[in-house]
C-alpha cells in the first residue's frame, strides 16, 4: 500500500515528500543551497534519500497540510485537529 510519495527535481536537487491518503499532503521539503548544487555533478546519497522518503528527517518537516473542508478525506490527518473553525455567515 502506497503511503507516501517523494518527488526529486534533479535540476535543482529539491526533494519533496507527500503523505498519500485521499488528498496528497506535503510533509517534508529539502531545498539545497544553489551555490552547492550543480546539475549533473551533485549526488544525492542513497542513505539520505531512504531516510527522507521514510519521513525520518525531522529537520525537513514542514507539517502536513490541513485538509480542505468538504474534500475527499473528511477525517484528514493529525493536522486537522488544528484546523480553524469556519465563521458563521
Amino acid at each position: 500500500m502506497l503511503t507516501s510519495l517523494t518527488t526529486i527535481d534533479l535540476k535543482t536537487g529539491t526533494l519533496i515528500r507527500y503523505e498519500v491518503g485521499g488528498q496528497p499532503r506535503k510533509t517534508h521539503e529539502c531545498i539545497p543551497n544553489p551555490d552547492v548544487w550543480v546539475e549533473g555533478e551533485s549526488v544525492i546519497e542513497a542513505d539520505f534519500l531512504k531516510k527522507f522518503m521514510g519521513g525520518f528527517l525531522g529537520e525537513f518537516y514542514c507539517g502536513a497540510l490541513i485538509p480542505i473542508p468538504g474534500g475527499d478525506n473528511p477525517g484528514g490527518t493529525p493536522g486537522s485537529v488544528h484546523a480553524p473553525t469556519p465563521l458563521a455567515a
